[in-house]
């Protein structure tokens, strides 16, 4: 059973995608085996775990953990926990082809590696995001906004039949992480890290009216800028690659400008997009 010792240090908390932690595995020519074993045949390396977060669990749709070679689980445990406390015959496993010190070291370097790069990804986003369409060509992209996006009646806060109801505002502090100095002239708002980053600065932010994009299930991978995402739900029949040939600009800018502003007409002063970014308005 699980010993009620303090949960070490030094165990990985893996929230990389699992094609990503494979295909690190196989560039560095480590083992490892997918497989369906009983949870009472693994040591649990932590003995703490939260009801509250197993009770959330569905057994039904559980995830793979990681687990060592000699058995023991270095990630995963309030899976495990569910899957023990519902008497589950099987579980699905990861078991990474070493011993638990050296799982755990690769694993916890595979995170890390994960994470600079997500930190990178987001920099890129804001630096980008920062910029906004020349003064020759603003004129002619509000216009196209006020006339085509953001008075059209059929946008609706929609996704996966998930409805935004805008009851009370959402005032909220959080605290955010930005590299340069706050610019009061980007149309597009200032963007935040939400995550510390070294070499950026910490600002303490209230917010009157937060959008939290977790509200309607919104997930965000490195591959796109967060406000792509939310501009497909905003915006479902508009081709923002066609309106960037059109004014001759840059389709992220134009986008990052065109969510700051529908925002900013429904009352919101700022977006927050899962655990990657803030946009200030």
């Amino acid at each position: 059973m699980v010993t009620l010792q303090m949960k070490p240090k030094y165990l990985p908390q893996v929230n990389a995608p699992y094609k990503h932690v494979l295909k690190a595995l196989e560039e560095d020519g480590i083992k490892y085996l997918i497989q369906d074993v009983n949870p009472k045949s693994l040591k649990p390396s932590q003995g703490i775990v939260s009801l509250d977060k197993i009770s959330e669990i569905d057994e039904n749709n559980m995830k793979p953990y990681w687990v060592s070679d000699d058995n023991t689980v270095l990630d995963g445990h309030h899976r495990h926990g569910k899957a023990l406390s519902h008497e589950m015959p099987k579980v699905k496993i990861i078991k990474i082809k070493l011993p638990t010190k050296d799982a755990i070291r690769v694993l916890n370097k595979i995170q890390d590696i994960f994470e600079y790069n997500t930190s990178k990804e987001t920099l890129q986003t804001e630096v980008v995001a920062q910029d906004v369409l020349n003064s020759e060509k603003d004129s002619d992209f509000m216009g196209f906004l006020e006339s085509q996006l953001l008075d059209d009646p059929t946008q609706e806060i929609l996704h996966s039949g998930v409805e935004i109801v805008d009851t009370k505002k959402n005032k909220k502090k959080v605290s955010a992480y930005r590299k340069n100095d706050l610019s009061e002239e980007s149309e597009a708002g200032n963007f935040f890290a939400v995550k510390p980053i070294d070499g950026y600065m910490k600002y303490d932010i209230e917010f009157e009216n937060l959008l939290d994009t977790n509200d309607f299930g919104l997930t965000f991978n490195n591959e796109e800028p967060p406000t792509k995402k939310l501009a497909a739900v905003w915006f479902p029949n508009m081709d923002f690659t066609a309106l960037a040939q059109k004014l001759g600009g840059d389709e992220t800018k134009i986008i990052n400008r065109a969510v700051s502003e529908k925002a900013r007409k429904m009352g919101f002063d700022g977006i927050k997009y899962g655990d990657i970014i803030i946009q200030g308005l």
